[in-house]
C-alpha cells in the first residue's frame, strides 16, 4: 500500500443498511493533496459511491461485496 499513488480515504458520516453515507477523500500520495472527494448515502451506499468517485477522478473504482457475518 505504501507504493500506491492514490490513497482513499473513508469517514462513516452517520446510521447504518439503507440510512448509511459516507464521505470519501482521494489522496495522490506524490504531492500529499486531496484530489478528489465524494458523498455517498442510501441503501446502495457502495455502488453509489464507487459511481461518483469515477466521476471525480476519471477512475474505475469498484468494491467487492462484503459478506454478511455469522
Amino acid at each position: 500500500a505504501l507504493a500506491a499513488r492514490y490513497l482513499v480515504v473513508l469517514r462513516s458520516l452517520k446510521g447504518t443498511d439503507g440510512d448509511a453515507a459516507i464521505e470519501a477523500f482521494v489522496v495522490d500520495m506524490k504531492s500529499s493533496k486531496i484530489v478528489a472527494c465524494a458523498v455517498a448515502g442510501g441503501a446502495q451506499v457502495r455502488e453509489d459511491l464507487a459511481n461518483k468517485l469515477n466521476g471525480a477522478t476519471g477512475g474505475s473504482f469498484r468494491f467487492p461485496e462484503l459478506r454478511a457475518h455469522r
